[in-house]
């Protein structure tokens, strides 16, 4: 059995939509659907208690008041009656195959992680600069981590566990439970110094003991991309809580450091050169100048982000515990009473303005 989690927070009707396109599936294997509040929204609860009434699968609401992302997918573990739990994203729906897709991946017992295509459904036009943030592979695969989209190609294949993205990630639950759970995400603005890295915690785990990860190209989703996330303003939030991130990784690595090549992350590590430094100077050649610095402003929030989390590593003995502790299964994050104090634009001049 399949158990779908669809964990939500202040998007009620992207969620709905979600999870009507999971409700809609047709699969041989058994699935059920779960939606887990971190609102706690009784408007939400009375809708998703209309699509189960309909439902020819079980579908149920589960309201989940401690804050983070990564404590409405621990919930999933505790409530999944499913041996393989599919996590999407609330702002996804699934194209028709997808849960077959999973289902054909994981019929292989060697297989524990499972992702596939995660394609656009921009509700504005795209910027011409955003092709900066792309990468584009001769081979026909592409990827852009600061809009969570990506695609691998037509046919299925092994991937790197990395490449499992946590709009469209589905794992095995005894192997999730085997590599410790999620580490914090989706950490309001004011707690983001106990943000962590998330499900790429959860594809480094299970990349270090070995286990296979599969790519399905019938496992597809479509990703709302909505009108400020085509600003530059949301590339340089999303790069700074990256940078977050990845302090909090080297920060509990043994050795202090952190893997270095393209990660699964928000960013997906695009701030870490892959290339020669002749093929970059190559590269910024045939880039518009106006793109180089838009790159260059983006790299300058995720350093920012990291050099934030370092700060507030050394001056908090609530952050150094947070990241110290074994896994995030009781995650309920520090009292706000132990904030940093207000900065205008975070400690490292970036203009960088509260979410909303």
């Amino acid at each position: 059995m399949i158990t779908v989690a669809i964990p939500t927070l202040g998007r009620p009707a992207s969620a709905l939509d979600a999870l009507r396109s999971v409700a809609a599936e047709v699969c041989a294997t058994p699935f059920e659907v779960l939606v887990l509040d971190n609102g706690c929204d009784s408007r939400l609860a009375e809708s998703v208690h209309m699509v189960a009434r309909s439902a020819r699968v079980p579908v149920v609401y589960v309201p989940v008041p401690a804050v983070g992302l990564h404590n409405a997918r621990h919930e999933a573990v505790r409530r999944a009656h499913g041996d393989v739990l599919a996590y999407l994203d609330d702002d996804v729906v699934v194209e028709r195959g997808w849960l077959t897709g999973l289902a054909s991946s994981f019929s292989d017992p060697d297989v524990h992680l499972v992702g596939g295509r995660c394609l656009p459904i921009y509700e504005a036009d795209a910027p011409p600069w955003l092709e900066a943030f792309w990468t584009r592979n001769e081979d026909g695969t592409w990827w852009c981590g600061s809009l969570t989209l990506i695609d691998l190609g037509p046919e299925p294949k092994d991937v790197d566990p990395q490449f499992i993205w946590g709009a469209n990630f589905a794992i095995r639950k005894e192997t999730l439970i085997q590599v410790g759970g999620f580490h914090p995400d989706g950490l309001p603005w004011h707690l983001r110094r106990f943000r962590g890295d998330g499900e790429t915690a959860v594809s480094i785990a299970v990349q270090k003991l070995g286990l296979r990860a599969a790519y399905s190209p019938d496992a597809t989703v479509h990703h709302r991309v909505p009108q400020e996330r085509l600003a530059e303003q949301y590339f340089e939030r999303r790069a700074f809580l990256q940078g977050i991130s990845d302090s909090f990784s080297a920060s509990r690595s043994p050795d202090g450091d952190v893997e270095t090549r393209p990660r699964t992350g928000l960013a997906r590590r695009l701030f870490r050169r892959i290339e020669s430094l002749a093929a970059e100077r190559k590269e910024r050649k045939r880039v518009p100048r106006e793109w180089q610095v838009r790159r260059s402003r983006v790299a300058e929030a995720h350093g920012a982000g990291y050099a934030y989390h370092q700060e507030q590593l050394q001056r908090s003995p609530a952050v150094q515990a947070w990241v110290k502790r074994p896994d995030y299964w009781a995650g309920r994050v520090p009292d706000s009473d132990d904030r940093p104090p207000a900065v205008g634009g975070d400690a490292h001049g970036m203009r960088l303005r509260a979410p909303s």
